[in-house]
């Protein structure tokens, strides 16, 4: 759940998640919006795509090791 917050004449937003693969609590916080509409839509987009699993900010766990070392060497 996002919250929000007016700093001078602009709205900011703050997303706390659960990182799966380290199941550690991250932050993601983005400001410069002139509304707090704007800053609500954003918000429940970024959301959205934490929840779908649709975003780089969240790494998948089930990455294999073999996997990973041969996208690691393709891309060297």
């Amino acid at each position: 759940m996002a919250s929000f917050r007016k700093r001078g004449d602009k709205w900011e937003f703050r997303i706390i998640y659960r990182d799966p693969v380290t199941e550690k609590y991250k932050e993601k916080t983005k400001g410069g919006f002139r509304t707090k509409k704007e800053a609500s839509m954003e918000a429940a987009d970024i959301e959205e795509k934490i929840y779908l699993g649709q975003t780089t900010i969240i790494k998948s766990r089930d990455t294999l090791v073999k996997s990973w070392l041969t996208e690691w060497l393709e891309s060297i």
